[in-house]
């Protein structure tokens, strides 16, 4: 007796509606934002195919909440077609075709012809060449089917294979917990049996960290390594050598005093082992500051601001606004004899810069700048002059918003930048390396690097994901910009200057080179000539507004502020040396504003020594912030009253924390907490 075999078939047919119920086509470009289809189409399973006996189908649609309706005699399915909701037996040749609906939208059409035929021939099953269970190592998984010409389709997230799924073609790297379903078919051929097996990875052990964390240091350092998998074991090695459990048993902090490379693996039975660390230590001597970057780095200890004074400006007019004199010679020595080792000069160039094409900067202006940078230099410091309020909050002319990140907006900012730059460094261009360019300060669009909307200025700005992508790549732009600008300059200074750059708002979480942010560096003509720079007022409502008055884990337990403690400190700064450990890093802004209470006088003390302690440990080099402002509470920052020289304030209390933590040698867990 002959069988006629009927072949299997899967058709797709799309619904040809492009408008939902009561929406009619238009000629023009409108978006409607919802004319598409976004309802999928139904999937059955098991897929069509011939099959030697009969079959129990499911349907069912990704679209969460949408009903699937069919038919089982070849009629297109409507809304008034039989709901599905259980299995459908199907025992004899059929052609099953199936829509889904949700909120009045239609998917396509599955059509699906299922053959039963008990005398067809199966194609054999798929097989893998690795047997279900348990593993620690990466293993490559091979699909088989006895049955030539077969093609094998497979999933890998449990769910299971249509004539949809992905046709097997290569070996699967398998390297966590997945279970592998599959199914062979061929034309003519009833489908294969299915192979549903399960791989199981155990956890990793987590990696070793290191602390510090490599990178270049001045001193000896005493390396401690831990594990955040509870009891596991840490092999390591100092030659550059493969750590295995072969290797020495960590057990206490490794010295490290000469260039080495510290490898290590932690291990823990019944868990895969972990990655192995790679931590690379370098040493330099204050001698070594005019090659080294990170001795130059150093040899400026720490850092203050002549804030609020040359930054200071009304509508960009930059003519001592807010309240500080012209610096004096006098201030400057004043804030040497503290013991402070460089200064960093905050200047807004505003209307001080002529039109396009050529930003022409007055000359007088320039004067003012070049006077104060030599008094910082006569005080045997090092001077860093930046452009500074002009990119605030993108308010002026150097601006991250949209509007200037088109063409044109786009073109006369660079234009500007590179203009400003270019005098700057040709003007500068006879003082030597103690002179360091910044190139700009805290640019963000008005809502600090976050998704926000708010008002600027009368200005209605609105911040969404694509706009900070858009704005992390600007401002790598404008490092650019500044380097090459500096760079083109004449002078043989301004071939080598020292030139420091930032990221997005100057924030540390935001210089991550594998985050949202993707920071880079910008490429650079000399060599290892980039500094790094972030600011630090975590959190504001302690450091700057003084609407808290305690910090530290040890006082802040709510839920509210129990971040704002020693953890996150070390977290930020840790990261920000973890992902840059070959270019020197300062925190150009940071500090703490005058508290009333007794309470909140400690714990000023207490969060400007762990800071200062934690960055000058990692080789940060820190720069108070100084405004001048001699008011406790929002805003009083300031240090040093600028007429008559003398320390404002409990200023005496916080110059002696900031230098015994720069300048002695003790634990920074020996720091006690108020």
């Amino acid at each position: 007796m002959k069988f006629k075999y009927i072949l299997f078939s899967l058709l797709i047919i799309f619904n040809l509606f492009s408008c939902k119920p009561g929406i009619t086509d238009t000629d023009d470009d409108t978006d409607t934002g919802g004319d598409t289809i976004t309802v999928e189409i139904p999937v059955a399973t098991p897929p069509a195919g011939i099959y030697t006996e009969a079959q129990s189908i499911t349907l069912a649609c990704e679209t969460e909440g949408a009903d699937i309706f069919f038919t089982l005699d070849d009629s297109a399915p409507t809304a008034a077609s039989t709901q599905y909701s259980d299995p459908i037996s199907i025992d004899t040749t059929t052609t099953l075709k199936a829509i889904a609906i949700k909120d009045g939208e239609l998917s396509g059409v599955l059509s699906a012809v299922y053959t039963i035929d008990p005398f067809a021939t199966v194609v054999a099953a798929p097989q893998a060449n690795y047997p279900e269970g348990t593993y620690t190592e990466t293993i490559f998984v091979t699909l088989t089917s006895a049955t030539e010409g077969a093609d094998i389709h497979y999933t890998t997230n449990g769910n299971a294979p249509t004539v949809r799924s992905a046709i097997y073609s290569a070996p699967l790297e398998i390297n966590s917990t997945t279970t592998i379903r599959a199914f062979a078919v061929k034309e003519g051929l009833a489908n294969s049996g299915s192979l549903r097996v399960v791989y199981t990875f155990p956890p990793v052990t987590a990696m070793p960290v290191a602390s510090p964390p490599a990178g270049a240091y001045l001193k000896a350092q005493n390396v401690t390594l831990t594990s955040a998998t509870p009891d596991a074991v840490i092999y390591y090695t100092t030659n550059g050598s493969e750590p295995t459990t072969a290797s020495s048993v960590y057990s206490a902090p490794i010295a490290v005093d000469t260039q080495t490379t510290i490898k290590a693996l932690a291990v823990k039975e019944g868990l895969i082992d972990s990655s192995i660390l790679n931590a690379q230590y370098t040493f330099f001597t204050l001698e070594d500051a005019e090659d080294n970057p990170f001795a130059f780095a150093a040899s400026m200890k720490i850092g203050w601001n002549l804030g609020n004074t040359f930054d200071a400006h009304s509508n960009m007019n930059p003519n001592f606004q807010w309240g500080n004199p012209a610096p004096t010679q006098a201030l400057i020595n004043a804030v040497k004899a503290q013991g402070f080792g460089a200064v960093r000069i905050p200047v807004t160039w505003g209307t001080k810069v002529g039109s396009a094409p050529n930003y022409t900067i007055e000359s007088g202006y320039l004067a003012q700048i070049e006077s104060a940078v030599n008094m910082v230099l006569e005080a045997g410091m090092k001077a860093i002059i930046n452009i500074h309020h002009d990119g605030a909050d993108s308010s002026y002319w150097l601006s991250v918003r949209r509007d200037a990140l088109t063409t044109a907006g786009k073109a006369a900012v660079d234009a500007q930048l590179t203009a400003m730059w270019a005098q700057i460094a040709e003007h500068f261009k006879d003082h030597n390396n103690n002179l360091v360019f910044e190139g700009f300060n805290e640019i963000h669009d008005g809502n600090w690097g976050y998704t926000n909307t708010s008002v600027h200025g009368g200005v209605t700005v609105v911040t969404n994901a694509t706009d900070l992508a858009n704005q992390y790549a600007r401002v790598k732009e404008f490092n650019q910009l500044f380097v090459n600008a500096v760079r083109a300059a004449s002078g043989e200074y301004n071939k080598n200057r020292f030139l420091v750059v930032s990221g997005l708002v100057t924030r540390p979480s935001l210089l991550n080179p594998g985050g949202t942010s993707q920071f880079s560096l910008p490429t650079d003509s000399a060599t290892d000539r980039l500094i790094l720079n972030f600011h630090y007022y975590d959190p504001y409502d302690f450091s700057g507004s003084a609407s808290w008055n305690t910090w530290g884990s040890k006082a802040n337990t709510s839920s509210t502020n129990n971040w704002a403690n020693e953890s996150h400190v070390q977290t930020q700064l840790n990261n920000v040396k973890n992902w840059h450990p070959n270019i020197p890093v300062i925190i150009g802004e940071y500090g703490a504003v005058r508290q009333s209470s007794t309470t909140g006088k400690a714990h000023r003390l207490y969060y400007l020594e762990y800071i200062t302690k934690s960055a000058i440990d990692l080789g940060f080099i820190p720069f108070y912030w100084d405004n001048g402002a001699a008011n406790n509470g929002s805003e009083g920052f300031g240090l040093f009253n600028r007429t008559t020289n003398a320390l404002l304030t409990d200023a005496q209390d916080v110059i002696n924390v900031l230098m015994k933590a720069a300048n002695e040698d003790y634990l920074l867990s020996s720091i006690t907490a108020p």
